[in-house]
């Protein structure tokens, strides 16, 4: 599954990281609080994700033009070099942060 590219998150107000996001019960109602948000969700159980991924807004956001999340596995306490921090880094210098 590829990065969202940096030109996907230009239009944003603000790129947030939730690193250890679980299933989820905290990057949705940031969603719904924040409009001009777009979150990277990242947490090491594929479980997590897989069902973070089947929940009704994840799937409604990926199918609208206004992409909002990206969900992703990964280990934050990983040795340096991990493919899915490495892409994070590069996305974070691509938009200058």
């Amino acid at each position: 599954e590829a990065f969202p590219a940096a030109r996907e998150l230009a239009g944003c107000g603000v790129v947030g990281l939730e690193a250890g996001c679980g299933c989820g019960a905290a990057a949705f109602p940031l969603l719904r609080a924040n409009p001009d948000l777009f979150l990277l969700c990242a947490d090491f159980s594929a479980e997590a994700i897989g069902i973070l991924r089947e929940r009704p807004e994840y799937a409604a956001q990926l199918r609208s033009r206004a992409r909002r999340c990206h969900a992703w596995v990964a280990d934050a306490g990983a040795a340096e070099g991990d493919a899915a921090w490495a892409a994070c880094e590069a996305l974070a210098s691509g938009l200058g942060l």
